[in-house]
């Protein structure tokens, strides 16, 4: 899966930021991968997005409602035949 991370600021801030998935992970066969979108979920948000994409910004109404404290998101490579792969992060309000 992607490697991931989050940035948070000031104004409920939240990025979501993910590398590229551009070949399969070790020990697996070594086949073509063709990412056709990432899935960012963070509690009940979600989104897709096409495959340029590798950061988004959470919209700050919805990080407002979030408690503090720490927080899950995952971001999903989704491929061309349908199989997904998922990275899971934190970030900290």
């Amino acid at each position: 899966g992607p490697d991931v991370f989050a940035t948070t600021g000031a104004g409920n801030l939240l990025q979501i930021h993910w590398t590229a998935v551009t070949a399969p992970p070790p020990g697996f066969p070594n086949l073509p991968i063709n990412v056709v979108g990432y899935q960012v979920i963070v509690e009940s948000f979600q989104v897709t997005v096409p495959a340029a994409v590798l950061s988004m910004t959470v919209p700050p109404e919805f990080v407002g409602s979030l408690a503090p404290g720490q927080h899950q998101f995952e971001v999903l490579a989704i491929e061309a035949s349908g199989n997904q792969t998922l990275t899971e992060g934190y970030f900290t309000l």
